[in-house]
């Protein structure tokens, strides 16, 4: 887990302007705790219209709150990162709610013209933050909160992602999931969103 100290020195150097500022650091830094020590100790990731179904069971992460679904009127991108980060230091179980597949990790409003790390969705980059730093699919039996959710959305849950390797998941960092998330997305230019590993699609 981070310090706050040592949290807070390394997103100064990666927020943008606009988000560069005491409030928004504190407010990464909250989201980031509570995301390590979520309610039901399981986070949820997915497209919006997906985690808009889960926010009613399972409650939402913010700076004041431990549910497991991110909902922020602060939101960032590293505020996103910090609650992604926040789980991976906490080893906690991530569950997919919408299934891997070209929508929901491509932008499809990428262009050449942006800066390459734009061209996955906030789902895509959470996949990557997660299988690049100890978490995999897992099979067997898992509980699956979705299907309390909504049942017709239980074949795009079809398993947990679970930390596999604690070691690498504690070796995270926001610098680290940055570079990660660049090579990716030069890759993701020639071969499409299949550069994810760890995967079971």
């Amino acid at each position: 887990m981070y310090t706050e100290m040592a949290f807070k020195s390394e997103i100064s150097n990666l927020l943008p302007p606009e988000h560069n500022t005491t409030v928004h650091k504190e407010a990464c830094w909250r989201v980031y705790n509570n995301a390590s020590r979520p309610d039901n100790r399981r986070l949820i990731a997915g497209l919006l219209d997906d985690l808009d179904i889960a926010l009613e069971k399972l409650g939402r992460t913010s700076i004041h709150q431990t549910g497991g679904v991110l909902r922020s009127s602060a939101w960032s991108i590293i505020l996103n990162d910090s609650w992604i980060l926040g789980g991976i230091h906490g080893h906690v179980n991530f569950e997919l709610i919408s299934l891997p597949s070209e929508d929901s990790v491509i932008n499809k409003s990428y262009s050449s013209t942006d800066s390459v790390d734009r061209i996955f969705r906030v789902t895509g980059r959470e996949l990557i933050g997660l299988t690049s730093f100890g978490y995999a699919q897992v099979c067997g039996p898992v509980e699956k909160i979705s299907a309390d959710i909504r049942p017709a959305h239980l074949p795009n849950c079809n398993a947990l992602i679970q930390c596999v390797n604690p070691g690498l998941a504690d070796s995270a960092t926001f610098t680290a999931y940055q570079d990660v998330i660049l090579r990716k997305a030069s890759l993701a230019v020639a071969n499409g969103w299949q550069v994810i590993d760890g995967l079971m699609i």
